[in-house]
């Protein structure tokens, strides 16, 4: 009796241990979009390095891969992460297919407006401060011209009475 429930007990441990499969392309297959990055690591197995492409967006490679266990096929796949969730799988494609291209080129172009946005608003300041530095100037002037008027009409009053004094 020990020795059929050993009998058993073995084979279970076997056909459980063929279930995860070595094979790359097999435990990608398994792997789904929004899993978090350390779920997906370990499923996937060890990589052949990573590229940082910006903050929150991480590519890890799987370069050379059996495919299967089926058949004798080898290919790349290209695991992306964004804000630490898997976001797209690919194999021997471009890794960034074309709704992140989308998304990315969409950003640029948004980059894009807001510096034309900040060179149009700045142009607006520097001319406004041109303006006002000007106004500010055409104001000195006037006071200035106001206050020589002055002095000259006090200068010509202070003859008058010196002359009407001496009469």
């Amino acid at each position: 009796m020990i020795k059929h429930f050993f009998k058993i007990f073995t084979f279970t441990l076997l056909i459980s241990g063929c279930a995860s499969s070595p094979f790359t392309g097999d435990r990608i297959g398994t792997l789904n979009t929004g899993m978090s990055q350390e779920q997906a690591l370990n499923i996937a197995g060890n990589n052949d390095g990573f590229e940082q492409l910006n903050s929150n967006t991480i590519v890890y490679k799987y370069t050379n891969r059996h495919m299967s266990g089926w058949n004798n096929y080898f290919t790349n796949y290209y695991l992306v992460f964004q804000d630490g969730r898997l976001v797209s799988i690919n194999n021997d494609k471009p890794w960034i297919d074309t709704s992140m291209a989308e998304t990315l080129q969409r950003v640029n172009n948004n980059i894009q407006a807001q510096q034309a946005i900040n060179e149009q608003q700045n142009a607006i300041r520097m001319q406004q401060f041109n303006e006002m530095q000007r106004s500010q100037q055409q104001q000195y002037y006037q006071n200035r011209q106001i206050q020589l008027d002055q002095e000259r009409n006090n200068e010509l009053r202070n003859i008058n009475n010196t002359l009407l004094f001496k009469k």
